[in-house]
């Protein structure tokens, strides 16, 4: 019979004299005869030791001797110490990553054609000056537009990176739309063709950075270049693929102006929903705002918060959904706003920070309603996620959602009748935070989310101290 026991992360790994890996379980041989399974999660600590006789344990660890064409493939696509090198989610993400590239190349390859000949290839009365302008002036609003966009939404893609890279490939794909219509409006060729060049450049910087935040989410064994290598490599060999498939198809396609409008909708369809697959299958386990308050929504109704799986799967990917809370609360901001939020603030928010551990304005009445301050020694990850917990109750209490009037009604009842006293509300909800935080920190920790960081939009302010009364 197998004996199971839970194992924590700092107890000491048992005594080795013989062991054998597969994936995230190894075996091991104890003193004397014990044999042991031992399971590991993402973050290569032990999840549970499993004792079993020595013929379970080997037959749990049978495995036939790869191919040479396996043993090539791996070595040239999959990053070096697969699967144990990378994240759990790694393969599912690939093959739909894969599959949405295939989509792209072969739109692209239907839409190229429309371009080119939207630029009189094969029309004898067309200019090459012309086309090389037309050229030049796509390129050059490109890159205008990279400058912009970095400037603009930059720091926002790490925070909500899948909904960005959904948004990177509908936009690819609506500039696909602009260069398959450009024919028809070949007289206003240079505007169509900026307009496209215009969007293929924010694909280029968001699917980039977006990218750069699924691969450092992958490498498990700081071998974010070599994850990235070979994610480079996958998608070079789908491209090939894509090639050899247009050649094919593109040639009896495209004289057939019907068959060729059907194929292109049919890849872009294609290629959105493999693009939603393949960001449906990552499960970051850093929190980000989004995550974290669906996970206090949890937490108040039953109790326990979400695991890492099941927060990414609630988490919104589509950008023109907006999230409720949105606009609610800023975080990271100077004194000058919260004084021009609140003229009482240096005497009212000095109590704010001994209870709470931040500065916290609240008016009702202005644009953003909620700003958050931290305090210059105070900014490490537990009290920003206290901060983002106050903020969420806040906006629970403040749009009398049914959560709080469900799980504290006497405490909204008295919300109610002070409806119109900010400090009243703001002190209630601190109060919620100062009792229930610990246990909802605590269970974080358990649910084995990774709280060495967490992401999310400020503007980066720090506070020396407030001079002002405290009482």
């Amino acid at each position: 019979m197998a004996k199971t026991r839970s194992m924590d992360s700092s107890e000491e790994r048992p005594t080795v004299t013989l062991r054998q890996q597969k994936g995230k379980k190894s075996i091991s041989q104890t003193s004397g005869d014990e044999w042991q399974m031992i399971e590991y999660n993402d973050q290569k600590k032990i999840r549970r030791v499993v004792s079993l006789p020595q013929q379970e344990c080997e037959e749990e660890f049978e495995t036939k001797p790869p191919t040479a064409v396996w043993e090539f493939f791996q070595e040239v696509f999959l990053p070096r110490g697969y699967p144990d090198s990378v994240s759990s989610d790694y393969l599912e993400y690939q093959i739909w990553d894969s599959l949405q590239a295939l989509g792209s190349s072969l739109a692209f390859n239907l839409s190229n054609h429309r371009v080119l000949k939207g630029l009189g290839v094969g029309d004898a009365s067309a200019s090459i000056i012309g086309a090389t302008l037309t050229w030049m002036l796509k390129d050059g609003t490109g890159m205008i537009g990279r400058i912009l966009f970095s400037y603009l939404k930059g720091f926002s893609l790490d925070v909500d990176c899948k909904k960005w890279r959904i948004f990177a490939d509908i936009i690819n794909d609506i500039a696909f739309l602009i260069d398959m219509i450009s024919p028809i409006f070949s007289h206003y060729i240079i505007l169509v063709q900026c307009s496209s060049g215009l969007l293929k450049s924010l694909v280029g910087t968001i699917g980039g950075s977006t990218r750069a935040a699924f691969t450092q989410h992958q490498a498990r064994r700081k071998n974010l270049a070599d994850v990235s290598a070979k994610d480079n490599s996958q998608e070079t060999l789908v491209n090939l693929v894509a090639l050899v498939l247009g050649l094919t198809i593109v040639p009896l396609i495209v004289p057939n102006a019907t068959l060729t409008w059907i194929s292109f909708i049919f890849f872009v369809i294609f290629h959105i929903y493999c693009n939603y697959k393949a960001v449906r299958a990552v499960k970051f386990e850093i929190l980000n705002q989004a995550r974290v308050a669906a996970s206090v929504d949890q937490f108040l109704v039953h109790g326990d918060v979400l695991t890492v799986q099941e927060a990414n799967n609630r988490e919104n990917v589509w950008f023109f959904i907006a999230e409720r809370w949105a606009g609610f609360t800023r975080f990271g901001v100077s004194i000058s706003d919260h004084l021009e939020s609140d003229r009482r603030a240096t005497q009212v928010d000095r109590r704010s920070i001994n209870k709470l551990g931040f500065l916290a304005t609240y008016d009702s009445s202005g644009g953003i309603p909620l700003l958050v301050s931290f305090l210059k020694d105070k900014t490490d990850t537990r009290m920003k996620l206290r901060a983002i917990f106050f903020a969420h109750i806040m906006y629970l209490v403040a749009t009398r959602d049914y959560i709080m009037v469900t799980i504290f009604p006497k405490i909204m009842e008295k919300v109610v009748e002070n409806a119109h006293n900010d400090d009243y509300m703001r002190a209630q909800c601190a109060d919620i935070v100062e009792n229930l935080f610990e246990d909802y920190y605590n269970q974080l920790v358990d649910e084995e989310w990774d709280l060495d960081e967490i992401i999310f939009l400020e503007d980066g302010w720090r506070i020396r101290d407030i001079v002002g009364s405290s009482s």
